[in-house]
């Protein structure tokens, strides 16, 4: 029960957790991770907290999967937080925000952060609502893909509260402005307007055969490199550039070195007898 782990092709795993909440899939060295809570538009109880986040540590242990596509069962993505269900134990709150140390995310943080620790490309694809935590999963990706009649909202300010799921961190790209208003209205944002602000990366009709095309053209190139640039991205994009041009050479000399480098080369000389990939480096 709780996350259950179909791998096509390879042994089948089953995680004990509480209820089916997450669906993994791994097929072709990609891991389909499907909210499942249709009944709900896929809302958040937390059966799909635990769910998200013993997932997430579950795929960084992962050195042989190139790609994650994030989804929601029955063509929606997430309708945000189930309050009822999540008011009905006193104690849920503190476990949802407490954290051991100020800087460290919280429960309720991971589930939209912790995709910016997974090594590999993390594509969500979203159909149908994708509402206010939904909404800071969906942004804590790499690429959100999106379907036309699709629809975002930071549904927070709604409810009285702010967006408390890493909202401060995968909002940061956008224009301040944007990012204000949309915070402070909850209003709600159709995936056309929010390719234009710079929310989602790309709008297609058929989202979810558009990031599979961009993750075949991904596992073309160095799965050692493409972790290094994730963390290196992470890490340094905000960061002093004195931490940033050390981090540039530090994680260089491990892909230089690695296994893969030379597969990689080798492909490039001989594109005619590719050698598969070697397992990622820890990263």
């Amino acid at each position: 029960m709780g996350l259950v782990c179909y791998l096509t092709g390879q042994t089948t795993k089953n995680y004990d957790l509480m209820q089916d909440r997450i669906k993994l899939t791994i097929k072709d060295d990609i891991a389909f991770v499907t909210l499942n809570r249709p009944e709900k538009l896929n809302a958040l109880d937390m059966a799909m907290f635990n769910a998200l986040d013993k997932c997430q540590k579950s795929l960084r242990k992962n050195r042989t999967i190139r790609a994650v596509i994030l989804q929601g069962a029955e063509h929606n993505f997430c309708s945000g937080l189930d309050v009822k269900s999540v008011a009905l134990n006193p104690l849920n709150a503190f476990k949802l925000l407490f954290k051991w140390l100020p800087g460290n995310a919280n429960l309720a943080q991971r589930v939209s952060v912790g995709w910016q620790k997974l090594p590999v490309p993390v594509f969500a694809v979203v159909e149908g609502v994708c509402y206010g935590g939904g909404t800071q999963i969906a942004i804590g990706a790499d690429f959100v893909i999106a379907h036309p009649d699709s629809e975002f909202s930071i549904m927070e300010g709604k409810w009285g509260i702010i967006p408390d799921m890493g909202g401060s961190l995968v909002f940061k790209h956008l224009n301040q402005a944007q990012a204000k208003w949309h915070i402070f209205s909850a209003d709600i944002i159709p995936a056309p307007k929010a390719h234009d602000m710079g929310l989602i990366y790309e709008v297609s009709e058929q989202p979810e055969q558009t990031a599979l095309a961009l993750i075949e053209q991904l596992k073309e190139m160095n799965p050692d490199a493409i972790a290094a640039n994730k963390k290196l991205i992470r890490k340094g994009w905000t960061g002093s550039s004195r931490k940033s041009l050390w981090l540039e050479s530090y994680y260089q000399t491990f892909v230089l070195f690695g296994k893969n480098q030379t597969v990689k080369s080798h492909n490039q000389r001989k594109p005619d007898q590719k050698k598969p990939y070697k397992p990622r480096q820890n990263w």
